[in-house]
């Protein structure tokens, strides 16, 4: 009797398993079985092969008598091929299940033929050398192998006709390690030769390989994500994800449980469709790579600015620090035009969101600031700070966004290296009040609007109404450092500082006493600090461009994030279980911080819930329970 066969769907997110007579579907995210148990009643035939259809539904059987085909949902047998003589398992020749891109098309591979059996109408079609071949998406095609390697060829199907002549290679492919795959969007396909992974483009004819002249490639198979964005070779050892427009190779990582693939065997594996997951299926288990953060796209000019909003829905970002683009973190795509400077004013001077982000403030030297609309994208409102050259560097809206406190510098009365904070009226073009108070480095209001922190040589707390201080400095005042960002914590009743000794410190505004011991940082950058709404956890920039959290209650580090390039700006989603970071290419980084969502996240990539074996030898003391449940 043979063991369990188990097939991963090719979104990643199904696991067909089938143990004698039954056939089972579970969701691999979960961990949970999804459905009933469809009875085969294979009168104890072993199963050679399984493939599960590309929407789940239909599951398609090797024994070595016939091919059958199942319907999940009802549990009812379709179409039948009774093989004209039995296979052998132990003859030593391939025997593979498989699915096309379509539901229509099963896919049988004996000894060296590949059969195309097409559901529909039960006719099979027969090509040889069944390895080096792949599906168009709209399964109306099939590319494969010359039989001499020399050029890639197209079949119409269901019929596997030759169609045109075929697109030649630089190198010819004999005995190819992997087969082709073709892109989503059908304009691409990946094809192996000369010991690399090269993208043949189908219209244009030509091909670049995958990490330049000189890339490795890891002779596994290759499967697009569902955007076409990356693409995924998984071998025998390591999975190797590239970015498919510039063919850059972004991550190596090693197959887990690779002690269980015996060499030249290939996990199955596949994107999720979200983009976010890429899973792999060795023995019994299901593993999940977390791409969050992996840049997808290229770069095509660093940012010179860019600001998260509050809750990092949205990126303030400009290239050139002329124009001003607003977009969305979701998939960085811009929602709208750019804004750019007028006649007279200079380059970008500092950027800001009031705190709901529907507000954005854009500064310019030499120029004043334009509050714009970030749903419409429309100016509301303009500020000009000063008839002097006085330029609007540091920025904060009110919690009701009616607010703008500005931090300039600049000339003052033919005077050089001035300083001034002002509150305004941003509707009315009204100046609240205007005071000299050191250079600024960060501003920011208590979450009723009535204070307003400022962080300069000192760390000040002012009477948001009138600019008078309320109560002596925080810290900094004549001891050798700045105090670089200032934000209110537990509902206005704290305050934290970063100060460039590289200290965190949580602060009880009533006593102006610390709360917690100062954890320490390498942290030196300004209005990059962002605080959860959970009100437990902050993250700042380091000196590297890197990010480290903090656990404000005990006054520690948590750790440190890497991203690929220079952060520029951090942000906490709105129920604060996730951290997003803003670099310097553009790319959006998301992190899980909360309990729940590391549980979730843990989850995710491990396919499965703890067992109760598990939990006794972890967590002995501790009643168990599922900690993956939904």
């Amino acid at each position: 009797m043979v063991g369990t066969e188990r097939r991963l769907s090719r979104d990643g997110r199904t696991l067909v398993s089938v143990d004698g007579d039954a056939a089972r579907l579970w969701d691999v995210r979960t961990g949970r079985q999804a459905g009933g148990v469809t009875r085969l009643g294979l009168a104890g035939e072993p199963v050679l092969s399984v493939a599960l259809g590309p929407t789940g539904r239909t599951l398609l059987v090797l024994t070595g008598r016939n091919a059958r085909v199942w319907d999940l949902r009802t549990g009812e047998a379709g179409r039948t091929w009774r093989f004209p003589k039995e296979l052998d398992p132990e003859a030593g020749y391939a025997i593979a299940a498989d699915f096309g891109t379509v539901e229509r098309y099963a896919l049988v591979t004996v000894d060296q033929r590949l059969y195309v059996w097409d559901l529909r109408t039960g006719t099979r079609a027969v090509m040889r050398d069944p390895w080096n071949r792949a599906m168009s998406p709209t399964g109306t095609s099939m590319y494969a192998w010359s039989p001499d390697g020399r050029s890639l060829l197209r079949y119409d199907l269901p019929a596997l006709r030759v169609q045109g002549d075929g697109i030649p290679v630089p190198e010819p492919c004999r005995d190819c390690p992997a087969p082709v795959a073709v892109s989503p969007d059908g304009r691409q396909v990946a094809l192996p030769y000369g010991r690399r992974l090269h993208l043949v483009d189908l219209t244009e004819r030509i091909s670049s390989p995958l990490g330049g002249e000189h890339g490795q490639w890891n002779e596994g198979t290759v499967a697009f994500s569902a955007d076409g964005r990356l693409a995924a070779s998984a071998g025998d050892k390591t999975i190797q994800i590239w970015r498919v427009e510039d063919g850059r190779l972004l991550a190596t990582l090693p197959v887990r449980g690779s002690k269980e693939v015996s060499q030249g065997d290939i996990p199955l594996a596949g994107f999720d469709p979200d983009g976010r997951f890429f899973r792999y299926l060795v023995g019994d288990r299901v593993f999940s790579l977390d791409l969050t953060g992996l840049p997808t796209t290229v770069p095509k000019e660093q940012l010179s600015e860019g600001r998260l909003s509050p809750d990092g829905r949205l990126a303030l970002t400009s290239k050139s620090g002329d124009d001003v683009v607003l977009r969305n973190t979701r998939d960085g795509r811009p929602v709208s035009p750019p804004l750019a400077a007028r006649d007279g004013e200079g380059s970008l001077s500092g950027m800001a969101f009031s705190p709901d982000g529907g507000l954005a403030a854009i500064g310019r030297y030499r120029g004043g600031i334009t509050v714009m609309d970030t749903t419409t994208w429309k100016p509301l409102g303009e500020v000009r700070a000063r008839k002097d050259r006085h330029d609007p560097e540091i920025m904060a809206f009110s919690p009701d966004g009616t607010r703008l406190a500005v931090g300039l510098s600049g000339e003052l009365a033919g005077r050089p290296n001035e300083h001034r904070v002002q509150v305004w009226d941003w509707k009315a073009g009204r100046l609240l009040w205007s005071a000299d108070l050191g250079e600024v480095s960060a501003l920011t209001f208590s979450p009723d609007g009535a204070r307003l922190a400022i962080a300069s040589d000192e760390g000040r707390i002012l009477d948001a109404a009138t600019g008078k201080p309320l109560g002596d400095a925080f810290d900094g005042a004549g001891r050798g450092f700045r105090i670089l960002q200032m934000f209110f914590a537990r509902r206005g009743k704290a305050l934290a500082t970063v100060d460039s000794r590289g200290h965190l410190t949580l602060w009880d505004v009533a006593t102006h006493r610390p709360v917690t011991p100062a954890a320490r940082g390498k942290l030196t950058y300004a209005q990059a600090a962002a605080y959860s709404p959970r009100e437990d956890v902050a993250a700042a920039i380091t000196d590297g461009g890197r990010v480290q959290l903090f656990d404000l209650a005990a006054g520690a580090s948590l750790g440190t994030l890497e991203a690929t390039q220079e952060v520029l700006s951090t942000a906490f989603t709105a129920d604060g279980s996730t951290l997003l970071a803003l670099d310097r290419d553009g790319a959006v980084h998301r992190w899980t911080v909360s309990a729940d969502g590391l549980a979730k996240a843990a989850c995710a990539r491990a396919g499965r819930t703890l067992t109760q074996a598990e939990w006794r030898t972890n967590l002995p003391e501790t009643p168990y329970r599922d900690v993956c449940a939904s």
